[in-house]
């Protein structure tokens, strides 16, 4: 090659990116060759299904969920770079994004898709080791090209998530003459992503309207052509296309005489159920988002949220301790007449694991018994409130606390202590009383959602909306 790669010329955030995608795609590939479906180690392909198969699932997943913890991090010190310096409308959930691939199938069909080569190629006289090897190389296309477009449709959704920005699109050179002329090209993150299977190009984020000069191979068709030997030459852009370039033909025209790429999550699955609630509630692939927001950004910014793709960033919160000793922000002046600590001898409940159960899911329904609990999204229990539809039960569990442990105003109705709290902008309540077989011990009482951003009551089997009004808490 007249080019050595190397990370080190990329931009901050977009090489910590890189290196991390990369050597997790070389680990993840090892892993599948060595160790799910050796490759020199033909065996019977129901035999591999049974066992080794089984291995591929779990690994994808977690090789996933590596590559998407550094998605936010790296994209903001990337549009930091440039200069912008607003903040997200929301944060990626990277468990949303795990356990399928970016066309919404499970990870489970993979292992039936190389049994399946197998199979085909052993149908068509392959040997056995001929059709393993077919099998392994399907297995790692499918792989690297799934947990590329995995981080790729995570770094669209955080694109989304960043308002006015933008991405240039980089070549990992050596590339493909597609990859080539599409090098240094701005896109808009509400458009498919063009690749094809193994394409390793990557985005670099931009703010909107900065003009940023991006260049060399990685960015130019040109730059990048004249960079290798005249055998690599006619080795990437065939022999006649090679020829024709270098007597001064068109670059687009000559690859555009070549097999086009498609879009990230072209053929896509509209929905998977991978990562919903247990109630069977049934998630949109992002894919499919975009389809059907036809290019209304603040509309794919919705389904994003409502389907947890991203939660809202926090100005306070389950995350956050704010002083609210000059009032609350965003809401009516009259707050400040709360109390907003209790009495440092009032002892305060530790919910357990069973206050969990409880708040989240409900005690189970006995017909003529009150209903008790159930409180995540979803669960539509008759006159319960729900949590926002994008709070997690981490989300759930941090409000709690917080209201336990910090709360904006409380009330004492006899025995029972109420605390009330303002968690981004939904009103917590939650109660505790003196537990009367132990001295000094209280016991976790009703705790939910009383109303707010998102949070909705279930009326006879439909569930209303319940707007912030914390007009309800009474003054002590």
């Amino acid at each position: 090659m007249g080019i050595t790669w190397s990370h080190r010329s990329l931009p901050p955030g977009v090489r910590e990116e890189a290196q991390a995608r990369s050597a997790v795609i070389r680990e993840t590939l090892r892993y599948m060759r060595g160790t799910a479906m050796p490759r020199n180690t033909p065996m019977d392909v129901d035999a591999w299904l049974a066992t080794k198969a089984n291995l591929i699932a779990p690994a994808m997943a977690k090789a996933q969920a590596q590559n998407l913890s550094l998605v936010d991090k790296t994209m903001g010190m990337s549009l930091t770079a440039t200069g912008y310096h607003d903040s997200p409308i929301g944060l990626i959930v990277p468990e949303a994004f795990t356990g399928y691939m970016p066309d919404g199938r499970e990870l489970g069909f993979i292992k039936h898709a190389v049994a399946n080569r197998v199979r085909e190629r052993m149908a068509l006289g392959a040997s056995q080791a001929e059709a393993w090897k077919a099998g392994s190389k399907l297995l790692a296309t499918i792989v690297q090209t799934g947990l590329i477009d995995t981080q790729r449709m995570a770094k669209a959704v955080a694109g989304l998530a960043r308002p006015r920005t933008l991405y240039v699109r980089m070549a990992n050179v050596p590339c493909c003459p597609r990859c080539a002329i599409l090098a240094g090209k701005k896109g808009y993150w509400s458009k498919p992503f063009l690749r094809h299977p193994g394409c390793d190009c990557t985005q670099i984020p931009l703010a909107e309207g900065k003009d940023v000069e991006l260049s060399g191979p990685h960015f130019d068709v040109d730059a990048y052509f004249k960079s290798l030997s005249e055998a690599e030459q006619d080795k990437y852009f065939t022999k006649a296309g090679a020829e024709a370039l270098r007597n001064g033909a068109d670059y687009v025209e000559v690859v555009n005489s070549m097999q086009g790429l498609t879009g990230v999550g072209d053929d896509v699955k509209p929905f998977t159920r991978y990562g919903a609630p247990r109630s069977g509630w049934r998630r949109l692939s992002v894919p499919e988002i975009m389809r059907r927001a036809d290019g209304d950004v603040d509309r794919m910014r919705e389904l994003l949220l409502q389907y947890r793709y991203i939660r809202p960033e926090r100005r306070y919160g389950p995350v956050s301790r704010v002083d609210f000793s000059k009032g609350w922000p965003h809401d009516s002046d009259n707050l400040g007449e709360l109390a907003q600590e209790l009495p440092k001898n009032d002892p305060r409940p530790v919910p357990s694991s069973k206050d969990w159960a409880h708040i989240l899911d409900g005690e189970p329904i006995v017909p003529g018994k009150k209903i008790q609990g159930g409180h995540r999204h979803g669960t539509g229990r008759e006159r319960k409130t729900e949590f926002p539809r994008w709070w997690s039960d981490d989300d759930i569990k941090k409000a709690v606390l917080l209201t336990i442990e910090a709360p904006h105003a409380s009330k004492v109705f006899g025995t029972t202590r109420v605390l009330y709290r303002v968690v981004d902008e939904v009103l917590v309540q939650v109660s505790y009383y003196p537990d009367p077989d132990s001295s000094g011990s209280m016991i976790l009482g009703a705790s939910y959602p009383k109303n707010g951003s998102g949070v909705v009551k279930n009326i006879g089997g439909r569930a209303v909306e319940q707007p912030l009004d914390v007009s309800l808490v009474p003054r002590e």
